[in-house]
């Protein structure tokens, strides 16, 4: 059997990996829209580019997926808590 504690610290980080790339996700998405030239936008739109835009899309669906897989750790532990 393994180590308990070893699924809480996996779902922390998993956690504190989704935070991560929330915050970059959005770090870039306001950076974009106050830079649009340096993020490939039109430089009198206001809007980042479409590059700037997929990287923004692609960090929050890792988070999404990062923070998937904290609560199925989470689920796990509690599961193997209870069934004892």
């Amino acid at each position: 059997m393994g180590n308990p504690g070893s699924l809480t610290r996996s779902a922390l980080a998993f956690s504190l990996a989704a935070g991560v790339a929330f915050l970059g996700s959005a770090m870039l998405l306001k950076a974009g829209r106050t830079f649009p030239a340096l993020a490939g936008g039109a430089p009198g739109a206001g809007q980042p580019g479409i590059l700037l835009v997929t990287t923004v899309i692609l960090l929050a669906t890792t988070g999404v997926l990062l923070a998937g897989m904290a609560a199925r750790d989470l689920l796990e532990q509690r599961r193997r808590s209870h069934a004892r």
